[in-house]
């Protein structure tokens, strides 16, 4: 079954009518709807005959038997801009004529996205918008059209050339539902200015998909899975790796057929969105999400080297082959003009690292790092069944690849690869547009994934500064500055003779190695690092100089990222010459190829129009226009950042009009706002200051979709503010992103010169990065006492002592002459009460370590967008005055399904839904309660006073307060303060199931009795924790501490054992540790307990009673020592590599010089239950500071803490 769309302007053209002869010839449309006949009905009749259809109108439907009714509709907007709310309102009033799955298509005159359109000036966005709003309020997702984006032209060859796409088409969901693999496309060639439509409901592919095996991690919740695995490993123990897999395979394979796991977890792994473990079922919406998936990635037909359409059955097959052969074969190799110019990068120290023997750690870790969810390789066995299996397979893992790194012999079947490929655009039509991906065994994963960790810590020193991807501590956001600043710079270099062109190139076998395969990113680089020595080369013998922005500033010549690069030189015939032979003899050295179709070449203005065409025709490359994107954003912005950066806003609107509210919970909403559309800005955020217009119509899309319900129409009642909505849960808010705040934290970071041309985004986030810095006191001699910000208090870190003496001086000048310690009797003298104790309270270093910035809200010290953020939002709270933390956080962290607590927030925030709050918006209905009929409904009223209410708490024995005055927040609170975790869970959910049977009564016209109110609470709570509880087997942890309880043992023969604690006074602004040590028998030989004031964090307090506890025993000339803590974060960062230049990483960088110098020395993490006594002595150090072993009570105290 198949329909023809065309505004034909005009059926009493010969030339028209021949041409719509001719496709229908060949096309054989069911249905034909034409625009603008420009002739009478009995034109029109002669025209049906001659073609042969029955009606003017109808015509029968011949295939697809037994499906259900549905409708189509043939469309024509209104042309006039004046009157597009005419279109508006038909379409409103043809979507309420029928509940059947509905397809809408024809000219409708109206834009979804500025992308509609190309050339002339940007459509008005309030026309955008109405339409959006329209086909939302209809429940239309549109069509993607394979084919040309555009469906009618003007001006063709002229500079007013303008291309549109006007005709469309439009279905609701169940339509799509109806016919999942319906295509829509359009004509290469028209007699009209339109091109017309071509619908086909159902396209047929002559191959047939072959189903592998595949482990899911469904089953690993299932027990007897467990068992299988073990029983065919032990069956099978002189079989090799890939034997044993290939007989689980089989086996796995015959019983998954006879399980049903649960669906949820199915869809979950084949959607790849990891929501389900902390969000709701919402299956429908995984089940579309993954259905969606399959339809878009069906390859049916592609163009071969002719430009000519080929599917499977006449000859797809051997164009996929072609295209790979020509991919992977190589015209012949020259590596020496770039090794040449490589100079020596990996040092000795770096060999050493490298060629250390593999430890069984290394190679869990390297599994464990993987995602269960990611997909397998030939073998069908992903990273989930290697973690939920590890005790069985692990050995034989562990023994394969030490074999391997020790006799370099691997297994040829680890080795094999699925080859699968990934759209690069939407409406992919070449092989060039589809991605290769290797969906290698995890079993050669791992061997890669272990030595690409290694090359990870040592890469950056390899790698020359040009180059971006894939290297830690480098951002892609760096090249897209410096790219911006030179293109910047040369959009405005109108003047002077010499002018400079930038070559962005696209490499079109940049992924030649493996993509997917962990060890080819770094191998890639490396490759593409001889690139840059080339480009070196070029430099330094003068050929090509680059650019320079200013006088003084450095010259760039190239930068790179992946297989986008950046070239910069003058723009002369001599220079295109020089990148010509630079370009192949790169190609020759690495097989890489310039995809010259998708490369560009971008022109200073003062370079001479003659120049150009040659430069372009040497190159064989195009010119850029001006909207040309480097790394997904505009490389120049100009003064209409609204219209450039618009392209956010549309993203988020195609994403939100794909989504059907109607099988969403309020609780999936939140998820996909706070995980999909909230994440889509977020990259240009980190460049650019977005506008302030964007960034609030942003919000208010996320409001609608958000506030919107099943039977509203427009964007539904908005109950609260973005504002309000995005204040933190724990303080009464929802937790949604305000994306200004975000935009300003993401800039934070950006900390560049005053001359930059970013020094107004840079100032726009000045004062952000002033609240989140400190400086961290070592020498002392870079730190101005009255000038920085260095005292360690959260509100304001400066000095508030005015001594005249204290003018210009550093902090160095507070200590002692000759020790590093302060001067108390100085600090005291000189300070007020508040800074001279603050002072006191802050640790010194045992080293002369420099004087360093410091970001607060990071134990490492290091800038984060999200503490920025966090830090933000704290300093808005506090001004709006928002409180009761404690309550919210009491809330969310309540064991219930999230749509609950979304339930809960509404009530207590006053924005249910309840007929007293409809009139107050301006809804036209009765403000009394639609259960009982005696009293105006409010939340309080139908949730807890309610006749019908109140006999439901009867039935159960969580009977609320008789009559309750006051609001649900009010009840709550109460609750949460009078009763335990288990009824307070209850009486929401109680809540929440009389609030579900009242909208059941007022939509459904349904009523249900008290004990099938509580027996559906009850219900729906059980079914989620057992639900969670068995999901959580399916998240292995790479750390796992435990929850059992530990006994304190005693050290080995002439060993001491030292334990130690800290402990944090918040409400006395104090801290303390305690210090216990033991013998071999368990006698204690020694304590030390310490007693401050200042105010640290648990982990700081920690780090500082180890370093106590070293020093003590280098004090104490101890030789063989094991020091136990309960502070497991503490013990990562002592043995971390991270450098950290926070007070926490300044602590435990002497921690680390401590251990050093102490060889005999060990440190170890035990639970709190093996540490009870030095925990103990830390709570008491306010009493046992400074006091003796010896002491009565202390001793008393001590033993009655054993």
């Amino acid at each position: 079954m198949s329909t023809i769309s065309w505004n034909c302007r005009g059926l009493g053209n010969p030339r028209a009518f021949q041409f719509l002869q001719d496709i229908c010839v060949e096309k054989k449309p069911n249905f034909l709807f034409l625009c603008e006949t420009l002739c009478k009905k009995e034109v029109v009749d002669r025209v049906k005959a001659k073609l042969g259809f029955e009606s003017c109108f109808t015509v029968e439907a011949q295939g697809r038997k037994g499906k259900p009714p549905w409708r189509m509709t043939g469309f024509y907007g209104e042309p006039q801009r004046a009157l597009r709310q005419t279109t508006w309102d038909l379409l409103w009033s043809i979507a309420d004529e029928s509940p059947l799955p509905w397809c809408i298509l024809g000219d409708f005159n109206n834009f979804t996205t500025q992308n509609d359109v190309q050339g002339g000036r940007p459509y008005p966005d309030y026309l955008i918008n109405g339409f959006n709003l329209a086909l939302h309020d209809c429940q239309l997702g549109e069509l993607e059209l394979h084919g040309y984006g555009f469906t009618w032209e003007r001006g063709r060859g002229t500079a007013a050339h303008i291309e549109i796409r006007l005709d469309k088409a439009f279905a609701n969901y169940d339509w799509f539902s109806l016919f999942p693999d319906a295509k829509l496309s359009n004509f290469d060639y028209s007699s009209s200015d339109h091109t017309p439509l071509f619908l086909e409901l159902e396209t047929v592919s002559s191959i047939h998909a072959i189903h592998l095996f595949c482990y899911k991690n469904a089953w690993s919740r299932e027990p007897l899975c467990a068992e299988l695995v073990k029983s065919c490993w032990s069956d099978n123990c002189h079989f090799t790796l890939a034997e044993k897999l290939k007989r689980c395979s089989l086996l796995l394979s015959e019983w998954g057929f006879e399980i049903t796991a649960q669906q949820e977890i199915y869809w979950k792994q084949w959607s790849k969105q990891f929501w389900l473990h902390a969000g709701d079922k919402n299956g429908k919406y995984f089940h579309e999400t993954a259905s969606s998936r399959k339809r878009s990635n069906q390859i049916v037909q592609l163009k071969n080297s002719d430009d000519t359409w080929v599917n499977w059955s006449s000859g797809l097959d051997q164009v996929k082959t072609d295209y790979f052969l020509a991919l992977y074969t190589t015209d012949g190799i020259d590596c020496n003009s770039v090794v040449h110019g490589i100079s020596p990068s990996v040092t000795d120290d770096h060999n050493e690292a490298l060629l250390q023997p593999v430890t069984p750690e290394e190679i869990k870790q390297a599994v464990f790092q993987m995602h269960p969810d990611k997909a397998p390789g030939p073998d069908g066995m992903g990273p989930g069944f290697y973690q939920h299996h590890w005790d069985v397979v692990g050995p034989d893992i562990v023994q394969l690849f030490t074999n391997f790194f020790e006799t370099e012999d691997l297994p040829l079947d680890i080795n094999e690869t699925n080859l699968v490929l990934i759209s690069k655009k939407k409406n992919f039509s070449t092989m060039g547009d589809l991605r290769p991906i290797a969906l290698c065994n995890v079993s050669y994963k791992i061997v890669a994934k272990v030595l690409a960790n290694r090359m990870r810590n040592m890469i950056d020193q390899i790698i020359s500064p040009t180059q971006s991807v894939f290297i830690p501590g480098r951002l892609i956001s760096d090249n897209i500055m410096v790219a911006f600043e030179i293109m910047h710079y040369l959009k405005r270099k109108r003047r002077g003779q010499k002018g400079f062109m930038t070559l962005k190139l696209d490499m079109s076998k940049a992924y030649g190695i493996r993509q997917g395969d962990p060890l080819s990113t770094y191998l890639f680089i490396i490759c593409t690092d001889g690139f840059s020595s080339l480009i070196r080369r070029y430099e330094a013998d003068r050929i090509n100089q680059g650019c320079r922005v200013a006088n003084g500033a450095p010259s760039v010549t190239h930068m790179l990222f992946a297989n986008d690069s950046y070239l910069f030189c003058q723009a002369t015939q001599n220079a295109a010459d020089s990148m010509n032979r630079l370009l192949h003899s790169f190609e020759l050295a690495s097989g890489q190829r310039v995809n010259a179709s998708k490369s560009s070449i971008f022109f200073s203005p003062n370079t001479n129009g003659a120049v150009k065409a040659h430069i372009c025709s040497t190159l064989g490359m195009p010119e850029a226009t001006d909207g040309s994107f480097y790394l997904g954003l505009p490389n120049i912005i100009g003064r209409k950042k609204t219209i450039i950066l618009g392209f956010l806003k549309n993203k988020i609107i195609a994403r939100l009009n794909s989504w059907d509210g109607k099988f969403l919970s309020r609780a999936g909403k939140e998820i996909l706002l706070k995980t999909v559309i909230q994440s889509i800005p977020t990259y240009a955020m980190s460049v650019f200051l977005i506008p302030l217009k964007i960034c609030n119509d942003i919000e208010k899309l996320m409001a609608s979709f958000w506030w919107k319900t099943k039977s509203a129409n427009g964007q539904g009642i908005i109950w609260k503010s973005w504002d309000r909505l995005a204040v933190h849960k724990d303080l009464g808010g929802m937790g949604f992103r305000h994306l200004h705040d975000f935009n300003l934290a993401m800039l934070a970071r950006l900390l560049c010169s005053e001359s930059s041309l970013a020094s107004q985004v840079i100032w726009s986030a000045q004062q952000l990065v002033r609240l989140g810095v400190r400086r961290i006191i070592g020498t002392g001699t870079a730190t101005s006492i009255l000038a920085h910000p260095w005292l360690p208090d959260k509100d304001n870190p400066f000095v508030t002592s005015t001594t005249p003496g204290l003018n210009h001086h550093t902090v160095q000048s507070l200590f002692h002459v000759h020790t590093r310690s302060w001067d108390d009797s100085l600090v005291r003298d000189m300070f007020n009460a508040r800074d001279s104790t603050l002072i006191m309270s802050i640790p010194l270093s045992f080293f002369a370590t420099n004087d360093h910035w410091a970001w607060v809200g990071e134990k490492t010290g290091h800038f984060s967008v999200k503490s920025a953020y966090n830090l933000l939002q704290t300093e808005k709270s506090n001004r709006l005055g928002d409180s009761n933390s404690g309550f919210w956080r009491k809330l969310w962290h309540l064991k219930i399904p999230p749509k609950v607590k979304n339930f809960m927030w509404r009530a207590v925030s006053d924005v249910l839904p309840t007929c007293l709050q409809l009139v107050s918006k301006g809804v036209s209905v009765s403000p009394m309660c639609l259960v009982c009929h005696h009293t105006a409904e409010t939340a309080t009223h139908i949730l807890l006073n309610c006749s019908f209410a109140l006999a439901c708490w009867q039935k159960v024995d969580l009977v609320p307060y008789a009559n309750f005055v006051g609001t649900i927040g009010h009840f709550l609170h109460l609750v949460f303060t009078g009763f335990n975790d288990d009824i307070s869970c209850r009486v929401v959910m109680l809540c929440w199931s009389l609030w579900k049977a009242r909208n059941t009564l007022v939509w459904d016209k349904k009523t249900s009795s008290p004990p099938q109110i509580v027996s559906s609470a009850w219900t729906i709570l059980d079914h989620w924790i057992k639900a969670q509880d068995k999901m959580s087997l399916l998240s292995p942890s790479t750390l796992d501490v435990g929850n059992n309880f530990e006994h304190w043992t005693k050290p080995t023969d002439n060993m001491i054992k030292i334990n130690v604690d800290g402990a944090t006074f918040e409400t006395e602004n104090e801290y303390g540790y305690g210090i216990v040590a033991c013998d071999s028998e368990g006698n204690v030989i020694d304590f030390v307990a310490k007693y401050f004031h200042g105010s640290f964090p648990a982990e700081v307090v920690e780090a500082l009673g180890i370093k106590e506890a070293l020093s003590w025993i280098k004090d104490k000339g101890w030789s063989t020592i094991e020091v136990e803590t309960d502070s497991l974060l503490t013990i990562q960062a002592v043995f971390s590599q991270q450098q950290m230049t926070s007070v926490f990483g300044l602590i435990t960088h002497d921690c680390k010089s401590c251990l050093s110098s102490l060889p005999n020395v060990s440190l170890r993490f035990v639970k709190r239950s093996a540490n009870k006594v030095a925990h103990f002595m830390a709570k008491r150090s306010c009493f046992y500071s400074d006091r003796s072993i010896h002491d009565v009570d202390i001793l008393t105290d001590y033993n009655a803490s054993l």
